[in-house]
């Protein structure tokens, strides 16, 4: 792996890159110099090591983009487990590789998901029945890097819900079982600072529990339908469309929601309770090896 200087000329004079944001009173475009750093790309993560100015003293720090959990797979998949133990060691050896200490690392974004084991339903089943979070309707999403996937935007996360089997089997990877994905990314770092978070060795010295309480919660939050647990009853069509529950008011949201929930809790195959508790076993017992983390 090398690395690529960028914002730097090849005499080492700093490029300067007009931004059109920045206008001086008689018009003219300002020109702004961002700092120099260095890039490069290695198992499916985009390193960058910035550089101090002249003016400066010793002020250098690093940015990873991307998942921790593709480096450890050789940048080819996340679909797996992914312990602490894992983690650990692509710290370790990126550190070994670039010399780069944790503690220099700083977190710019975060994303906690669990990979979920389903086998008495597919994972688009799950999907569909995903209707709101809290009042809040999921949009379908499609990229060409992830494929289609659900999610919606919180006040400083994104909870995000797909099929992650199939994101791979169309590119190519032979799954057996069905994989649902269940993720909080968290784009802005306020709710990590609160806690003390903001490196990677913040990261590794954080107890994980509360980010597995986190996805846990949200799941509850989710308004969740089946169309099977609701027939023949006699708010069927009301409890399947979005418009209905967003026209209710904030007492009667609550008192169909909880209705909604007795209706799932009695029929056959109760599936939001089903992967309510994947969530919570999958977090119990792998809770100190099996976390997957994206950066």
């Amino acid at each position: 792996m090398s690395f690529q200087q960028r914002n730097l000329s090849e005499y080492g004079e700093l490029i300067p890159i007009t931004n059109t944001a920045l206008i001086d009173r008689t018009g003219r475009l300002k020109e702004k110099y961002y700092r120099p750093y260095k890039i490069a790309f290695y198992r499916d993560l985009k390193f960058k090591i910035y550089e101090s100015f002249e003016d400066e003293k010793n002020y250098n720090f690093a940015t990873i983009e991307g998942s921790l959990h593709k480096y450890s797979n050789e940048g080819l998949h996340n679909f797996n487990d992914f312990s602490i133990q894992d983690l650990n060691n692509v710290v370790r050896d990126i550190q070994h590789r670039l010399n780069l200490s944790p503690k220099n690392l700083i977190l710019k974004q975060l994303e906690i998901g669990l990979n979920l084991r389903l086998t008495e339903f597919k994972s688009r089943e799950v999907i569909k029945g995903c209707l709101m979070y809290r009042r809040k309707r999921f949009k379908n999403v499609f990229t060409k890097d992830e494929g289609e996937y659900i999610q919606v935007f919180q006040q400083r996360r994104v909870l995000k819900i797909y099929d992650k089997a199939l994101h791979y089997l169309n590119k190519g990877f032979d799954i057996k079982h069905e994989i649902l994905r269940i993720e909080l990314k968290y784009q802005r770092m306020n709710d990590l600072k609160e806690k003390g978070i903001y490196s990677l060795q913040d990261l590794l010295d954080f107890d994980f529990t509360y980010f597995m309480e986190q996805l846990s919660t949200a799941w509850k939050n989710v308004l969740y339908v089946d169309e099977i647990a609701l027939h023949n009853h006699n708010n069927k069509f009301q409890y399947l469309y979005p418009f209905y529950w967003e026209q209710l008011t904030p007492s009667n949201f609550q008192y169909h929601r909880e209705k909604l929930i007795k209706i799932l809790s009695n029929s056959e195959m109760d599936k939001r309770q089903i992967v309510s508790n994947l969530i919570k076993g999958k977090a119990k017992s792998l809770i100190e090896k099996t976390i997957e983390t994206n950066y």
